[in-house]
């Protein structure tokens, strides 16, 4: 995961001199770009980390059960939605603090605000970063249920037939999506 980030920011950092050596009036986009690497870099890392950290889930699957909270099985198609939603989770609460805190700084840098008022701009950032991560990674976690449920005929044959304990066919079965 962190070869993949670094790999990325320099990567775009690379692309981007070039473009800005080969493209003089493209300076000020360029400069604005720059700004961006780390929120590409972060959410590149993302979905490299959680199959490594998570792996567990893709091979053996994850835990389904059904509506009355009894174990099924395992299920692998399961395991895949699970890190697939946290995957989703992850980048998209990388954006606001990483997509934001720039534009902020920038106009903030533009108006002397921050200057006037004798704060540097890496303590300004850390802050933004800070406070908007408090309330970005709370409302990202919350987009999917903690407990998924997925209906029995998107996963292995096994779960297909199901019944719970009243009788009643399992249609759909849940699983932990986890954080």
């Amino acid at each position: 995961a962190v070869t993949g980030a670094v790999g990325t920011n320099i990567l775009l950092l690379r692309w981007l001199h070039r473009l800005s050596v080969s493209a003089p009036h493209a300076s000020r986009s360029v400069s604005l770009a720059r700004r961006f690497v780390p929120l590409v870099a972060a959410a590149v890392a993302k979905p490299i980390q959680l199959p490594l950290m998570r792996g567990d889930e893709l091979t053996r699957g994850g835990v389904v059960a059904d509506s009355s909270g009894c174990e099924r099985g395992r299920s692998r198609i399961a395991g895949m939605y699970a890190v697939s939603m946290t995957a989703v989770t992850r980048v998209l609460y990388l954006t606001q603090p990483m997509l934001l805190t720039p534009v902020v700084v920038t106009a903030l840098s533009r108006r002397s605000i921050s200057v006037r008022r004798g704060v540097p701009h890496v303590v300004l950032f850390v802050a933004l970063c800070g406070v908007m991560s408090s309330v970005a990674t709370p409302m990202c976690t919350a987009l999917f249920d903690q407990r998924a449920g997925v209906p029995a005929r998107r996963l292995e044959a096994e779960f297909h037939d199901l019944v719970t304990i009243d009788g009643e066919p399992a249609t759909t079965l849940y699983f932990n999506k986890g954080l």
